[in-house]
């Protein structure tokens, strides 16, 4: 899911780069988020947060074993945000 662009920081041409790790359930949902990096100079809460939503928005396949569904740990996701 794309996330929000926080609006302070779209005002200002701001952008940022936000890096996450998921864990995702065995039905493809996700289940925590952590934030591993972000780049932005100004609004970094703002952005860690439109990022986190976003991700917990997403919907994925769940891995399978043996046919059978599984959860996965710490899988990444970059969000970028552009003010152009």
């Amino acid at each position: 899911s794309s996330p929000n662009y926080p609006r302070s920081a779209k005002r200002r041409n701001i952008g940022a780069l936000v890096v996450v790790a998921m864990d995702i359930d065995e039905k493809g949902r996700v289940d925590s988020v952590d934030i591993v990096e972000i780049e932005a100079k100004r609004y970094k809460k703002d952005f860690a947060r439109a990022a986190e939503r976003a991700a917990k928005r997403t919907r994925f396949y769940p891995k399978t074993i043996n046919g059978e569904p599984v959860a996965a740990k710490g899988i990444r996701k970059r969000y970028i945000f552009r003010s152009d």
